[in-house]
């Protein structure tokens, strides 16, 4: 087979970015016998070092063989074949053909050749990318956007590939069999359209977007082709085919009319996929699979395990049918992709179409107890708080236990909670000598510091309720604010002119405000949490600003 002799080179030159292939008119299988009779050897882990050597493109062969004995009676023959050359059907082929061609000589008879299909199916590859497939793919591809979903939370200290499965018993693949029949689509069909409902439910995403479909070429005259035929092919998920409104039978409809659709320019080669669909930090696949019949030696079923190739940045997911039921598979690089079960997830879906679920809006991801703790649990906000406490009191409790410790901090320069609570008594006795009174109402108007938080205590001590004003606010709005909530007195800074307000407010600049020989004492007035601590103006976007007012007690809460 010319497959099994194909070399692909890249370009001389260094500035092409290019590749071809070149078939050697005559090359040797590099084939490997391992003896592992006489050591303890594990076989996984001489599998694994095997099938996973890296290839490398140039006169390194893409098709290798070994042949591990265990014992007299049992032995593991290794095929593996990048697949830039061979797909996993292909190797089944090839495997049944070594087999026969054993059988064959051990029998002494005649070989039994499949014809080599490589130059039909070069030559129908020529047929790709036409101008018709690409104006297609345009316009599917036009609204989409690329898919994104959240990262692993932590990253992981031995970054690793993982590999999770979930069998759907005979039963529920019976129940799936006769969904598909009263709906006229296939269980392959069915399953893609549950997948990209997951992943449109895991990016809460709401426009349209794509992920990759692996079909097999190997179809009509190419069903025993060897060779590299698998075809990888856009699915595009719109956003309307996503509203919740959606009846689930109108979407398998529609999905089953673009999958139609789409098959008819099928014929699209990797490189114009690479330049239509947006790049995607990850690339979710899907694959449906038929069910592989063991393979046979001498009247004896041989047990057989494919392995597919790990690829960075993708996140794989499989449906493979079995004699009985079938097996769901999930590979993904756990740096990239967090599961947070995802094969579960899915069959949940699952579970809720075959139950009869009528929209898309009742189908749920979560599990019962999820939604329960989403819902309810985790809204279970009701705890005890001092409710006829102060802010100002609760400040004055940890001066008592911890004098002592930072309380409030501007440019390296702080006041301990001793200090603080100090200076706000200073300052409540001297507004209560100015006329403030409990309810009254006292602009602020500073940047933030630490005499916006003494401003902001002391006006409560004194049973008063701030209002604070942007020192960039308009003179306008300043003076509307003042006048309508009837504060008298603006503590401000020096470093903030208010001039222009109008005659009838007191600006005093609390840093310039000598207050050493008030009172340090609190005024230990009777506030209660009812008692209004500020009074916050809307940004009159819509009319006339707005002053809302919040009490002792909410704040609290």
């Amino acid at each position: 087979y010319k497959s099994l002799r194909l070399r692909i080179f890249t370009s001389d030159v260094s500035y092409l970015d290019e590749a071809y292939q070149a078939v050697k008119i005559k090359d040797e299988a590099e084939f490997e016998f391992l003896d592992l009779t006489n050591c303890d050897a594990d076989i996984n882990s001489v599998i694994n070092e095997f099938i996973l050597q890296p290839y490398s493109f140039g006169e390194q062969r893409l098709v290798r063989h070994q042949l591990v004995k265990i014992s007299e009676e049992r032995y593991h023959y290794i095929f593996a074949g990048s697949q830039a050359v061979i797909d996993v059907t292909s190797k089944r082929h090839l495997l049944e053909g070594i087999l026969v061609s054993y059988q064959s000589l051990v029998n002494e008879c005649d070989d039994v050749v499949v014809a080599d299909l490589y130059d039909q199916f070069q030559a129908n590859r020529q047929l790709y990318d036409t101008e018709s497939t690409l104006q297609f793919w345009k316009k599917q591809l036009a609204d989409v956007t690329a898919l994104e979903v959240s990262k692993p939370a932590a990253q992981k200290d031995n970054p690793s590939w993982v590999h999770e499965e979930l069998v759907v018993p005979d039963e529920s693949w019976q129940q799936i069999r006769a969904f598909c029949n009263t709906h006229k689509v296939n269980p392959e069909l069915y399953y893609k359209g549950l997948y990209l409902l997951l992943l449109a439910n895991l990016g809460r995403w709401k426009g349209g977007f794509v992920i990759n479909e692996t079909k097999s070429g190997h179809s009509g005259n190419f069903e025993k082709a060897i060779g590299c035929l698998t075809e990888t092919m856009p699915v595009v998920i719109s956003a309307n085919q996503l509203e919740l409104e959606n009846s689930v039978d109108v979407f398998f409809e529609t999905l089953n009319t673009d999958n139609a659709e789409a098959a008819v320019f099928q014929n699209l080669s990797g490189q114009a996929q690479k330049d239509l669909i947006p790049t995607q930090q990850l690339r979710f696949t899907y694959q449906y699979i038929e069910n592989l019949n063991n393979l046979v030696l001498e009247s004896q079923q041989l047990e057989t395990k494919y392995y597919q190739p790990r690829e960075a940045g993708l996140v794989r997911f499989n449906v493979q049918t079995m004699k009985h039921g079938a097996v769901l598979r999930l590979e993904f690089y756990n740096r990239e992709f967090e599961s947070n079960d995802f094969l579960m997830r899915l069959n949940r879906l699952s579970t809720q179409v075959l139950a009869g679920a009528k929209t898309l809006n009742d189908l749920s991801v979560l599990a019962n107890e999820e939604r329960d703790n989403l819902l309810l649990n985790w809204n279970q906000t009701t705890i005890d708080y001092p409710q006829e406490s102060s802010i100002h009191a609760m400040v004055e409790r940890q001066a008592q236990q911890w004098p002592d410790r930072l309380a409030v901090m501007t440019d390296g320069v702080g006041l301990t909670f001793k200090e603080l609570d100090e200076v706000t008594n200073r300052l409540a006795n001297w507004l209560i000598e100015q006329g403030v009174e409990i309810g009254a109402h006292v602009g602020i108007c500073m940047p933030r510091c630490n005499e916006m938080v003494i401003a902001m205590l002391g006006i409560m001590k004194a049973g008063g309720a701030y209002v604070p004003i942007d020192p960039d606010y308009p003179v306008e709005r300043v003076n509307f604010m003042c006048h309508d909530c009837g504060a008298a007195i603006i503590l401000s800074s020096s470093t903030i002119s208010l001039s222009k307000l109008e005659d009838q407010y007191q600006i005093v600049p609390l840093d310039m405000l000598d207050l050493d020989d008030i009172s340090s004492y609190s005024p230990a007035l009777d506030i209660s949490s009812d008692d209004k601590i500020y009074v916050l103006y809307t940004s009159g976007s819509t009319g006339r600003p707005k002053g809302t007012e919040l009490n002792h007690r909410g704040l609290i809460n």
